[in-house]
């Protein structure tokens, strides 16, 4: 719930309610959370919105070399 809220504040609602992203749509994530940070300067950064998205693209990367040692 608190993904799809930042998801939306952030706006990227076509992302909204899925369950699994790609790498193409967390480096839209990523993009985003960029224009964002240069748009608003420091009360975007400072927002829950960004935290609640850096942690999840963190986690998400956290995953992936999980993952990819597991298949070594």
């Amino acid at each position: 719930m608190k993904l799809n809220d930042a998801l939306l504040n952030s706006g990227l609602p076509q992302m909204v309610n899925k369950n699994d992203f790609t790498k193409s749509e967390i480096k839209t994530i990523e993009k985003q959370i960029s224009v964002l940070d240069n748009y608003y300067k420091n009360s975007y950064k400072q927002s829950e919105t960004r935290k609640t998205l850096i942690n999840y693209i963190n986690n998400y990367c956290v995953a992936c070399r999980w993952y990819s040692l597991i298949i070594e």
